[in-house]
């Protein structure tokens, strides 16, 4: 695996040695200065050891105080990272190429999620077959054809999956509707009161879905072949003018995310993950808390995996999201500061 990490920084995390921007803009928080940074978030199952990280002081120790700003959409995150209104955000990897591609000047700071844990599902009644009741996964995908899919959020890196998906079994995202259905409960709701015909689930969502009785149609990791669960990658980026004028902000954010996804991984630490777990996403059964770490936290890194980032960007260029040329390699889309 050919992998890029952010160079680790020259912390004594121990000792309370705080990071500062290269502005020298530092704001007080407790009993020590601490660097602002606005932090695009949008509220999925990748994003929990951040938001676990910002609710129990993670980020503080890494000299940072955190602004979370909600993001509804892929392109609304584009726009705010692009006028100043958040610093850095997560995505797909192919947005950073893409945005690069069109002259807005990103690079990919750190790694956020490597590799697809998604499903789809449908009603437990529904026409759409199952994995188990065809020969093909592809025969499953091409049953989407005309439905509507029920995503987190349009734009979003899972809405960018389900095109890949779509791609590999020779359709597009133009076959079919995408709704915005969030996450948790609510997002089951929309399958379960047929106001989607399908929805495509990462954890929480998933485990949700079969208590609620929806039917399983395909399992990413289990049923598709393993160039496709390698084929996702999301990453967390900026814009190349806010990374040379904050570097040391950047890498104390990857830092920060690093130690925020150790922290999740621990089961020492289950209660405040199963506490943000109902905060943000309305499901406080410990027990979701126990079976998503122990099954899914994997997939989380902060490494940057070229391997699946070109392999998504290809995707993006064949389904015609992106031209060949500039941007379709890993290295062009990552910051400088990072170690090859």
């Amino acid at each position: 695996m050919r992998s890029i990490r952010v160079a680790t920084l020259a912390l004594t995390l121990s000792t309370g040695l705080v990071l500062s921007a290269c502005s020298g803009e530092t704001s007080s928080n407790g009993d020590q200065n601490t660097t602002p940074i606005s932090v695009g978030n949008f509220v999925t199952a990748s994003q929990l050891p951040f938001m676990v990280g910002t609710d129990q002081g993670v980020f503080e120790s890494a000299g940072l105080d955190v602004e979370i700003v909600g993001l509804t959409s892929g392109p609304a995150g584009i726009s705010a990272l692009q006028n100043g209104s958040i610093h850095v955000m997560p995505l797909a990897a192919s947005v950073a190429a893409r945005a690069n591609q069109t002259g807005q000047d990103v690079r990919i700071i750190c790694g956020s999620q490597n590799g697809d844990w998604t499903s789809m599902w449908a009603q437990a009644d529904s026409e759409i077959p199952d994995a188990g009741q065809v020969g093909d996964w592809t025969d499953v995908i091409q049953a989407l054809r005309g439905k509507t899919i029920g995503v987190n959020a349009l734009g979003g890196t899972d809405q960018i999956a389900v095109d890949n998906l779509l791609s590999a079994a020779g359709m597009s995202g133009e076959d079919v509707e995408y709704v915005a259905v969030g996450a948790g409960n609510r997002a089951v709701a929309a399958l379960n009161q047929g106001e989607i015909d399908a929805l495509y689930a990462y954890p929480f969502n998933d485990l949700i879905a079969q208590r609620e009785g929806a039917r399983r149609l395909f399992h990413v990791p289990s049923d598709l072949p393993a160039e496709m669960k390698d084929s996702l990658s999301a990453v967390w980026f900026s814009t190349t003018s806010w990374l040379e004028e904050n570097p040391d902000t950047a890498a104390a954010f990857c830092e920060g995310m690093d130690m925020s996804i150790e922290f999740t991984r621990s089961t020492e630490n289950l209660d405040a993950v199963s506490s943000i777990m109902q905060r943000d996403f309305d499901l406080g059964d410990p027990e979701l808390a126990l079976e998503f770490v122990e099954g899914n936290m994997e997939f989380l890194s902060t490494e940057i995996n070229c391997e699946s980032i070109e392999a998504m960007i290809s995707l993006a260029v064949d389904q015609g999201g992106m031209s060949e040329g500039e941007f379709t390699d890993c290295e062009s889309n990552v910051w400088d500061r990072a170690e090859r």
